[in-house]
């Protein structure tokens, strides 16, 4: 809605430099609604057009803007996106930002909406604009005392959380489809592939944080037919991976509740080892799990072993040969396994905070 420059997409009574004859804002989250779509704002602290920039003024002229958008004239807004960026250079102007009040300003007007930044308190930056979670991602944190931009965690706290974190502050793991984050004509040779979209989607989604994916708008105001098309070819490579469970049967009490598909029902592992049958001794290479969240992310780490002891054979120790190691789970976990053809595979959770709950388990075939 407002980048850097300053410049707003709805009619700031702010700010001048605004689009006063058309309010974009308007026309898209109508459309949002029109689709079913949940609907997220980007406003930029940072602004190198307003004349109050680098002074406390400036501060709540921001907080007006904020005003602007979340007091109800666009409906429910699902997130809002808090970059920390702040100053033009070495001589530029830079702010002290008031976030407390920023953050205020938005819960009171907005109290579902998630609010993103280097600190939360609803999401926080996984650390990095590739996409790529920590293999081990904790959605805890220790944000006292950090600020969004100069003042962040470290990038290790960002990318893997903190274990015993005091807040709950998931990570959203941030891309673009292209390798800019604006429309540019040269780029549109440079979409990323099918398969590094997925390779993506493992290391986000795959390793227990949200991916947003960019797909920047052309000066048509329209999405590029080339990223349309690819975006819908990431679709159906996804929904063919998952299409169907490999997992016939999990050998624990309430079993059949990690494989109905419903993120409601969940079995508590009150023994952390527990077998998965597999259909028809089919070749797989992905491993998911997902625990019950709202009871909390306890599993801190995880052993997978295949049985290659035979169909008839006695569960003894000798048939069991360990095929991958994990760190957390979280709310999904997809674990790439090596190409693996075996009748059941055996899952020992090795470290937990608590007692393990899964709400889901899969067993899939990458093609």
């Amino acid at each position: 809605a407002k980048h850097h420059d300053g410049f707003c997409l709805w009619p700031n009574p702010v700010s001048a430099h605004c689009s006063k004859d058309v309010d974009v804002l308007r026309e898209l989250s109508d459309a949002c609604r029109e689709e079913g779509l949940k609907f997220g704002v980007y406003i930029s602290p940072w602004d190198r057009n307003d004349h109050a920039y680098g002074t406390p003024a400036y501060n709540e002229r921001y907080a007006e803007t904020l005003r602007s958008v979340h007091g109800g004239a666009y409906g429910p807004i699902f997130e809002h996106w808090f970059d920390g960026a702040c100053g033009e250079g070495p001589n530029g102007k830079r702010q002290d930002y008031d976030w407390p009040l920023f953050h205020r300003t938005v819960g009171e007007l907005q109290p579902d909406a998630v609010q993103f930044s280097d600190v939360g308190p609803g999401c926080r930056w996984v650390g990095n604009e590739n996409g790529v979670a920590g293999e081990t991602n904790w959605s805890t944190l220790n944000a006292h005392g950090y600020t969004p931009g100069a003042g962040a965690p470290p990038v290790r706290s960002l990318t893997e959380g903190d274990e015993h974190g005091a807040a709950w502050i998931p990570a959203e793991a941030d891309v673009s489809i292209r390798p800019g984050w604006f429309w540019r004509a040269s780029e549109d040779d440079r979409l990323k592939s099918v398969d590094e979209l997925m390779d993506i989607y493992y290391s986000s989604v795959g390793r227990n944080a949200v991916l947003l994916l960019n797909v920047p708008a052309d000066t048509r105001g329209k999405i590029p037919a080339a990223d349309s098309l690819r975006l819908m070819e990431f679709r159906a490579r996804r929904d063919s991976v998952f299409a169907r469970n490999l997992a016939r049967r999990v050998r624990v009490p309430a079993g059949r509740r990690l494989l109905d598909g419903t993120f409601d029902s969940h079995a508590v592992l009150r023994a952390r080892t527990f077998e998965i049958d597999i259909q028809d001794s089919e070749p797989f290479n992905l491993l998911l799990l997902q625990e019950y969240i709202p009871l909390g992310q306890r599993i801190s780490s995880f052993m997978v072993e295949a049985w290659d002891g035979g169909a008839d054979s006695a569960r003894s120790e000798g048939g069991w040969t360990e095929i991958a190691r994990g760190t957390t789970v979280g709310y999904k976990r997809i674990l790439r396994l090596p190409p693996t053809t075996a009748s059941r595979l055996r899952i020992t959770i090795t470290d937990a905070l608590a007692v393990p709950i899964l709400s889901e388990v899969g067993v899939y075939r990458e093609l």
